[in-house]
């Protein structure tokens, strides 16, 4: 079993999280506003039928010219396949394949169930 989406590129890491002063850390608004899209267009695209749970494999191809380090886009995306209810947990994740592939600006996420 497998599904493909794409979803918008998220903010880097660096930018997903701001210091609130007696609070400690909590998500940007730009990060929440992303996730809350995210897990929109995952409820929207991915029927809860194709569900994958237990062990995934997880490619990832992003712009190419997307700007800043790849590795700050994965987390984000993991974290809204999760909340969306796509895939159990992302310590079941047991490969990632992130790449700069796609001339266009979203995202393009494909799950699996791995072997």
């Amino acid at each position: 079993m497998s599904f493909s989406v794409e979803i918008s590129v998220p903010p880097s890491l660096n930018h997903a999280y701001r210091n609130v002063p007696g609070r400690g850390r909590a998500k940007s608004s730009e990060y929440a506003s992303w996730m809350n899209d995210a897990v929109k267009i995952l409820w929207a695209l991915v029927p809860a039928a194709q569900r994958i749970s237990g062990p995934v494999s997880i490619t990832i191809a992003l712009p190419e010219k997307l700007q800043g380090d790849i590795d700050n886009r994965v987390k984000p995306i993991l974290d809204a396949l999760v909340k969306s209810g796509r895939i159990d947990d992302d310590r079941n994740v047991h490969e990632i394949y992130v790449r700069r592939l796609r001339a266009a600006s979203l995202a393009l996420v494909t799950v699996e169930a791995a072997i």
